[in-house]
């Protein structure tokens, strides 16, 4: 079962988008490591949430935007190990994800074309990479900054992007497998 409800605000130079949601899933395929490999158990889950988008043209040449979104997801009474059960979240699912983002087009011709700058900032709070949710399979929060220059031509539509992805180097778990029966170890 699936609701969501929300609406689209458009005000001169602002915008303003907000959305709740709530899943309920009969039959979630939830993946468990076992030994060497694992097993998929079909448990209920239910997720809830809200998203919010915001936006403002403060001049002809900057835009920023904004965005936020909180979402619950959860498995009752799953069994992390034969008879221990408990609350967990599915694996990369964060509680908080925000980003901010600033466009500026500078004015004028650069070159016959247009020169643009983007500016993104995202944050994704901690994950697990394991249904079981041990802390040992936790994910720190984590922000990244991305940077970007565009000139596009005024001609053709031609446009030549450079672009910085992660500018600071942030260190971050992305996949994790759970190997402890096989040689005690987290491989992240």
């Amino acid at each position: 079962l699936s609701f969501e409800s929300g609406f689209k605000l458009s005000r001169g130079p602002g915008l303003l988008n907000a959305s709740a949601f709530y899943y309920d899933y009969e039959d979630f395929q939830a993946f468990v490591f076992t030994t060497a490999s694992g097993v998929v158990r079909n448990v209920d889950s239910k997720v809830y949430g809200v998203d919010l988008e915001a936006g403002y043209q403060v001049t002809d040449a900057l835009r920023l935007g904004a965005t936020l979104a909180y979402t619950h997801a959860s498995i009752d009474d799953f069994e992390i190990s034969p008879g221990i059960f408990r609350t967990v979240r599915p694996p990369y699912s964060p509680r908080e994800q925000a980003s901010a983002t600033a466009n500026y087009k500078l004015p004028g011709a650069v070159w016959g074309g247009r020169l643009s700058f983007n500016a993104l900032v995202s944050y994704a709070g901690k994950t697990y990479h394991n249904i079981r949710n041990f802390e040992a399979q936790e994910f720190d929060a984590r922000t990244l900054v991305n940077l970007s220059a565009t000139w596009t031509s005024e001609q053709n539509g031609l446009y030549v992007t450079l672009f910085g992805k992660n500018i600071f180097d942030e260190r971050y778990g992305q996949i994790g497998f759970d190997n402890t029966v096989i040689f005690g170890a987290q491989n992240v």
